[in-house]
């Protein structure tokens, strides 16, 4: 009687883990999305790996220059040039950038800040208009056992406006560790 009391508690504990290790990335982002929506900046950060999500903004920003460089038209003799002046003035706007405050207003508006983004790209009701234009669906998803990526969706057409992704930090822990912006990464 006693084994099989033990098996049953062994069996449980075993499902009550599995599903915590899980579920945790959607409770992390929950808990993320909650402090953004509430403007807790100290909240918002507990959840931020902010050097990661500078690093993968640069990443984003450099990948967009080398593809307009490379557009037709462009001239080539300044290119180096401009794109070295470019990419230190881009370091030091994404350093800057990249702070609670605006994590939580990317994270609850579904969008990056205005200058960063193209016209067609923004949606189109701002904070105080029609809230259910605005409010952004969400698409979450692993995609490998410790990231896990949440996609803010624009309701009107379907599109991506901001995708977040969180990496396992232990075994039920997670922490935003990227962004990826609209436009970045299409060709």
């Amino acid at each position: 009687m006693k084994a099989r009391w033990t098996g049953a508690v062994v069996a449980a504990a075993i499902v009550f883990i599995a599903a915590g290790y899980l579920l945790s990335p959607y409770w992390a982002l929950y808990q993320l999305r909650s402090a953004a929506a509430d403007g807790n900046g100290e909240r918002v950060a507990a959840y931020v790996d902010f050097p990661a999500v500078r690093d993968s903004l640069k990443a984003e920003f450099a990948a967009r220059m080398v593809r307009g460089a490379e557009s037709p038209g462009t001239g080539e003799a300044l290119s180096g040039i401009g794109q070295t002046f470019a990419k230190q003035l881009l370091n030091g706007v994404v350093d800057a950038m990249v702070s609670p405050e605006t994590v939580s207003a990317m994270i609850r508006w579904g969008k990056a800040p205005r200058a960063l983004l193209p016209d067609s790209k923004r949606l189109e009701a701002t904070p105080g208009t029609n809230k259910d234009a605005a409010t952004p669906h969400l698409r979450q998803r692993y995609t490998s056992v410790n990231t896990f990526e949440a996609a803010l969706v624009d309701p009107k057409t379907n599109d991506d406006t901001l995708v977040t992704v969180l990496t396992r930090q232990g075994l039920f822990g997670w922490k935003l560790t990227a962004v990826r912006l609209p436009s970045v990464g299409k060709g």
